[in-house]
């Protein structure tokens, strides 16, 4: 099994075709809640963890992303 969530969101990654990223969800063998974000490659069947950035943040100008 690839991945297996519920009552998650999705949307198509805006700069990589064949990409979906998903928000959240309830998943794993508890069925816990996820608060996280999976990169979800439907073109070859792969997920990874995407690498989150802000300009803001990165600046020194914002605080650190919670």
């Amino acid at each position: 099994m690839l991945l297996a969530r519920t009552a998650h969101a999705a949307v198509a990654h805006p700069t990589i075709p064949g990409a979906l990223l998903l928000f959240g969800g309830y998943g794993g063998p508890d069925g816990a809640y996820l608060n996280d974000i999976v990169l979800l490659h439907v073109d070859r069947c792969a997920t990874s963890a995407p690498v989150l950035s802000c300009a803001l943040c990165d600046s020194g100008l914002g605080g650190p992303l919670v």
